[in-house]
This record gives structure tokens, C-alpha cells and sequence, in this order.
């Protein structure tokens, strides 16, 4: 990306200017996009099947053991589905229409704010459990 922009290491220029000036979107939004992209696979795909079993799996008694990882692929995708302001409903009825499921990602500016809340907000809580 430097090279095609030419900017050298000694030009002292941040990353966010790079991101500005080449254009792109950032790594958290493509990977937002992606997790809704597939999450739309996984909603359209039969009852039976495992892929959606797993989606929809809740931990008998509605919790897991000690340990558990903070942030789930289940979670990322309710926080994204939050941050664009769409019900868990909706979301299924949108997923089932693939034009409008399509227009909702290439539409979804503002995945990027919310990556970056949800890995602040993990940071924070991962900052506190540790022993001293």
C-alpha cells in the first residue's frame, strides 16, 4: 500500500491517512461484513442442518463454565445487527430476501464504529480479571 502510494518510512504519515488516502475500507468492516455475509448463509440454511443448530445452540441452563471466550461469533453478529439498528427478526426476514440481505451489507458504514467498540469494551473487561 506505501509503494502504491508512494509514501516512504521516513514521511512519518499515520495509518489512518493511508486508509484515507488509498481509499479502502478498513479490516474491521470487511471482517463485519463478512461475519453478516455468512450469517446470512447459516440463517437461509434448513433447520436440520448443523451449521444452523450451532447458530442457534444456547448452553443448557442458559450459561457456560468458568473460562468461556468473552466474544462469541454469535455475539459479534447480534452487536453488528444492533449497531445498524435491526432486530433479530428482521434480520431473518432481510437474510431470506438475498437483494435487500446484499443492499444491508454494501450499505453498512457504520460496522467499522462498531468493531472497534466491541474490541475496546473486551480489552477493558480482559484488563480487569487480571491478578495483581
Amino acid at each position: 500500500m506505501f509503494r502504491i502510494l508512494r509514501i516512504r518510512y521516513f514521511d512519518h504519515i499515520r495509518n489512518e491517512e493511508v486508509l484515507q488516502r488509498s481509499k479502502l475500507p478498513t479490516l474491521s468492516k470487511i471482517i463485519a461484513r463478512r461475519h453478516l455475509r455468512l450469517a446470512g448463509h447459516v440463517i437461509r440454511m434448513d433447520e436440520n442442518r448443523i451449521p444452523k443448530k450451532a447458530f442457534r445452540w444456547v448452553p443448557p441452563g442458559g450459561r457456560r463454565d468458568r473460562g468461556r471466550p468473552r466474544l462469541t461469533w454469535r455475539r459479534t453478529f447480534i452487536n453488528n445487527l444492533k449497531t445498524l439498528n435491526i432486530p433479530w427478526d428482521e434480520a431473518e426476514d432481510l437474510a431470506f430476501n438475498r437483494t435487500q440481505w446484499r443492499a444491508l451489507l454494501l450499505n453498512a458504514d457504520r460496522l467499522d464504529r462498531a468493531e472497534y467498540c466491541i474490541a475496546r469494551n473486551v480489552s477493558k473487561t480482559s484488563q480487569k480479571q487480571v491478578p495483581v
